[in-house]
């Protein structure tokens, strides 16, 4: 009798232990991603403000419009957008990061808590004129929610995938010369 009362204390024992562990990685990893989500947010606001003194009018973005066209400070502005697409990449690295720990003990909750701060962090780029992403990954999760490590690493290379296309676009390796690539058709 004593014997089997003995592995019910230890099998209780090490259930504690193991929810403990669980509570405290998910708390660290609550810890890390909260820290590194307000570092961002913070740079980003930064990033805008010293575009602003450089000349960028961020209060003449239109809804869709948010280029030099209708704005001044071109260079600045495609600077900022480049630098907030920087600082956002590590933001993605670190929930990366943390998606992977939690691989094998997380569960769709923490998936998708992580995945909102994701989005908050896009929505934030449309501070910097960077618009449309949000509303992109939203409806690609639509179809497949995110309730596992590969839906929100997925969701994470599309994030990624899109800020590369508008990264590109600003075209800063070459000078920060902005070509016009249309061609003018000839009659």
């Amino acid at each position: 009798m004593k014997i089997g009362k003995l592995n019910s204390i230890v099998i209780a024992l090490f259930f504690k232990l193991l929810v403990a562990c669980s509570i405290g990685l998910v708390e660290k990893t609550n810890v890390a991603l909260e820290s590194s989500f307000k570092d961002l947010k913070n740079k980003i606001l930064k990033i805008k403000k010293e575009a602003t003194e450089k000349g960028v009018l961020f209060t003449a973005f239109t809804g869709l419009k948010t280029g030099s066209k209708v704005t001044s400070g071109g260079l600045a502005l495609r600077e900022a957008k480049v630098q907030a697409i920087d600082e956002t990449g590590k933001f993605l690295k670190i929930i990366e990061k943390e998606a992977l720990k939690l691989k094998e003990t997380g569960n769709s909750g923490q998936f998708l808590a992580m995945f909102d701060l994701m989005l908050e962090v896009v929505e934030s780029l449309e501070d910097v004129g960077i618009m449309g992403l949000k509303a992109r990954v939203l409806e690609e999760s639509k179809n497949n929610p995110i309730n596992t490590t590969e839906r929100l690493l997925a969701a994470k290379a599309q994030i990624e995938n899109q800020l590369e296309v508008v990264k590109e676009k600003q075209n800063i390796e070459n000078g920060g010369e902005k070509k016009n690539n249309k061609s003018k058709k000839k009659k």
